[in-house]
C-alpha cells in the first residue's frame, strides 16, 4: 500500500499561539466532541488511536496550511494514570503553546492535572473556544467543567457549603446525569449506584445478581427480575432500601428500553443485519476516520443471483428463509469488527475496515478480504437450504463487486458507485463472480485471480 510521503514539518510555535483563530486540534481515542467540532470552519481535525500518535502528528503536521495553534484532546482513559506529567513534558518539547484538554462523560469530572480543561459531548464550539482563550497557563486551584449547565469559567464560592454530602447548585441533576448516560450509551446501573452512594452516604451498597447479605431489596420491573440492592454493612435501613430498589429499577428497565430502541432503529428486522441507515452513516464516519488515518476502507457490495425465481417458485416466506441464512452464513466468514448491513431487497453490504490495522503481522488487509468474499461465495453455493428441499432450482449464487477507499472512491457516492458498477459487470459476465476494483490490486498484487 502506498500513501503520498509526509511533508516536512512546520516551523516551531511560539509559546503564544493565537487559539481564537484557526487551530489544529488532535483527538486521542474516541472524543464524542468531535462532531461538534466539525462545525466550526476553522477547525483542522486530526483523529488518532493514542496519545502517543498524538505526539507524533503534534511533530509532524499534514502540511504547511496547518494552523499553528494546536490542542490536544484526550478521550477520559486514553492516557494511563500517572503518565500525565511525562504526556505534557513531551508535548511542550514540540510544541511550547500547545493545549490540553480532557474529554470526559460526567460534566462534573476532574482531570488529573496539568489537563485541567474538561469538556463532554455537550460541550459547544463557541465554549470550546472560549475556554481555550481565557485559559491561563498555570493550572487554576478549581478545575473548570465546560457544558451548557455551567459557565466556561470557575463560579465564585464565596460562601462553602456546610454540608458536602448535599448536592451544589451548580451541579447537575441526578437524573439529567443518569439521562445523559442512557443517551450516551453508558453503563447506567454503574451510574446510578454511583449516586446512590454518594447521596445515602453508604458506600457498602451494591448491585448483585443475586442475594448476598442479610439486607437486601430485589429489583423487578413488570414482573422481570433484574438483581438485587444489598446493603453489606446494613447501614441503610430496609424499608428505604426497598425505596431505593424501586427507583433503580425504573432506571435500569428504562436504559434497557433505550437500548433496544437504538437498536430497532438500525437492524434489520428480517435478517438481523445493519440496516440501510446504519450503513449510510457508519461508512461516512469510516471514510472520514480513515482519511485522517491514511487507511483504506473496502466495501463488497453484492446480492443473490436469480432471487426473485425462488420467490416467484417457493413463496416469500422460503425467500425470507434464504436471506436469513445468507446472513448468518456471511457472519461466520467475516470478521469481528466488519459490517454485515442490508441495504434492500437482496441486496447486500460488508464493509471490511480495521483502524488499528491488520492483527497479524505481514498480513495485508485487501487480500485478506478478497479471500473472505471468496470464501463466502463458496459458502453459499455449497449451503444445502433445507427450507428448498428438493425442488430447487438449482445451488445459490451470488455476484458481487469490490470496491476500494482511496482509490475507487473518495466519498461514500462515489464508493458505492463503484462497487455496483463491478456488480453490474459480474452480472453481465454470467453472475455466480465478484469483481474487484483498482483498490485492490493497488494495494496487494497477489490479489489478481
Amino acid at each position: 500500500m502506498s500513501f503520498p510521503a509526509d511533508p516536512t514539518p512546520n516551523p516551531p510555535v511560539s509559546a503564544s499561539a493565537d487559539f481564537s483563530g484557526p487551530i489544529r486540534v488532535i483527538l486521542a481515542g474516541r472524543v464524542t466532541l468531535e462532531r461538534t467540532l466539525r462545525r466550526d470552519p476553522e477547525v483542522e481535525l486530526i483523529r488518532v488511536q493514542t496519545p502517543l500518535r498524538a505526539l507524533g502528528e503534534l511533530a509532524q503536521p499534514m502540511d504547511d496550511a496547518s494552523p499553528r495553534a494546536t490542542v490536544i484532546v484526550l478521550a477520559g482513559g486514553a492516557l494511563p494514570e500517572g503518565h500525565e506529567e511525562a504526556f505534557v513534558e513531551a508535548a511542550r518539547s514540540l510544541d511550547p503553546a500547545v493545549r490540553f484538554v480532557v474529554s470526559l462523560d460526567d460534566p462534573l469530572g476532574q482531570a488529573p492535572p496539568p489537563l485541567d480543561l474538561v469538556v463532554t459531548a455537550s460541550t459547544t464550539v463557541e465554549q470550546f473556544r472560549a475556554s481555550l482563550a481565557d485559559r491561563p497557563a498555570a493550572r487554576p486551584e478549581r478545575e473548570s467543567v465546560v457544558s451548557p449547565e455551567t459557565d466556561a469559567a470557575p463560579i465564585p464560592d464565596p460562601d462553602p457549603d456546610p454540608n458536602p454530602a448535599l448536592p451544589r447548585q451548580t451541579e447537575i441533576p441526578d437524573d439529567a446525569k443518569l439521562v445523559r448516560a442512557i443517551l450516551t450509551g453508558r453503563d447506567v446501573a454503574s451510574a446510578a449506584m454511583e449516586q446512590l452512594r454518594r447521596r445515602t452516604g453508604n458506600a457498602s451498597l451494591e448491585l448483585q445478581p443475586e442475594p448476598t447479605a442479610r439486607s437486601c431489596a430485589r429489583l423487578a420491573h413488570r414482573g422481570h427480575a433484574l438483581g438485587y440492592l444489598c446493603d453489606e454493612a446494613r447501614r441503610t435501613d430496609p424499608s428505604e432500601l426497598k425505596v431505593h430498589a424501586l427507583w433503580l429499577s425504573h432506571w435500569i428497565a428504562l436504559a434497557e428500553q433505550q437500548r433496544q430502541l437504538r437498536e430497532a432503529a438500525f437492524t434489520d428486522s428480517l435478517t438481523g443485519a445493519w440496516n440501510r441507515r446504519y450503513f449510510d452513516r457508519y461508512l461516512e464516519n469510516c471514510l472520514a476516520e480513515a482519511a485522517r488515518n491514511r487507511q483504506p476502507v473496502t466495501i463488497l457490495l453484492f446480492d443473490v443471483d436469480d432471487f426473485k425465481n425462488f420467490n416467484d417458485q417457493h413463496g416469500h416466506a422460503v425467500g425470507d428463509e434464504i436471506l436469513r441464512a445468507t446472513v448468518r452464513l456471511l457472519k461466520t466468514c467475516v470478521r469481528p469488527e466488519d459490517r454485515v448491513c442490508r441495504i434492500g431487497g437482496d441486496e447486500f453490504a460488508v464493509v471490511f475496515y480495521q483502524p488499528d490495522g491488520p492483527r497479524e503481522a505481514g498480513s495485508s488487509q485487501p487480500t485478506s478480504i478478497f479471500e473472505i468474499a471468496r470464501r463466502f461465495q463458496k459458502r453459499v453455493q455449497t449451503e444445502e437450504f433445507r427450507v428448498l428441499g428438493t425442488c430447487s432450482p438449482g445451488p445459490l449464487a451470488i455476484s458481487g463487486g469490490l470496491a476500494t477507499f482511496p482509490w475507487d472512491g473518495r466519498t461514500p457516492s462515489e464508493l458505492l458507485g463503484a462497487a455496483d458498477r463491478l456488480l453490474i459487470e459480474s452480472k453481465s459476465a454470467g453472475k455466480n463472480a465478484i469483481r474487484y476494483g483498482s483498490g485492490v490490486l493497488c494495494c496487494d498484487d497477489s490479489s489478481r485471480c
